[in-house]
């Protein structure tokens, strides 16, 4: 997973790269999010979210919401 960028939008979108996009809060954030090994660990002030990333390229797996 070295060579992947992930970028995560104002309103809250993250996007990895040009394989997917995931709609993973629903309010604005200007928090930057985390990957911790294979978790994705986003949030705003209303919400936050852990997502296990797949070693494939298939689809994130929610662990915690």
């Amino acid at each position: 997973m070295d060579d992947l960028i992930l970028i995560q939008s104002e309103p809250g979108a993250v996007a990895l790269k040009e394989l997917g996009h995931i709609p993973v809060l629903n309010a604005k954030t200007w928090n930057h999010p985390t990957l911790a090994g294979r978790y994705l660990l986003v949030r705003n002030s209303e919400e936050m979210a852990c997502y296990e990333l797949p070693l494939q390229p298939s689809g994130p797996t929610v662990v915690l919401h």
